[in-house]
């Protein structure tokens, strides 16, 4: 009898789990975060080095025509080429003028590949490919 409370107690658990699970990635997708990225001349993004996986927040520079890209939504979605399941996604905040603060706890040092989202007022939604190697 009390094993299967355990068993219950830990199917429960598990279903929330699941179901919180279920929103947050719901909610990622309903933000528009993950976009298939195209190169945009006009364009620059640049993760601010070192990368480390060590370290876990990262400013990245935003620019359009040479300009600082203000006001703008920006949100970075990132996977390690090979590695099923290691990715990270987040939303910066602007904290200078074309610079946006992203929490990014790497998993593991080695090649990433990114989709950076701008949504800069006035202007249409561009997803830019970004590239960059965690030491």
């Amino acid at each position: 009898m009390r094993g299967i409370r355990r068993l219950l107690a830990v199917s429960v658990l598990a279903l929330i789990g699941f179901a919180a699970a279920l929103v947050r990635f719901g909610q990622a997708a309903e933000e528009g975060c993950i976009a298939e990225p195209q190169p945009q001349p006009e364009y620059e993004v640049e993760l601010v080095g070192p990368i480390e996986f060590t370290k876990t927040t990262y400013e990245l520079t935003v620019f359009r025509n040479g300009e600082p890209v203000t006001g703008a939504r920006v949100c970075l979605d990132t996977a390690m080429g090979g590695m099923s399941g290691m990715g990270l996604s987040d939303e910066g905040e602007e904290v200078a003028p074309g610079r946006y603060e992203l929490y990014l706890p790497f998993q593991m040092p080695g090649p990433w590949d990114a989709s950076v989202l701008v949504d800069e007022p006035g202007h249409d939604t561009v997803a830019l490919p970004l590239s960059f190697h965690v030491e």
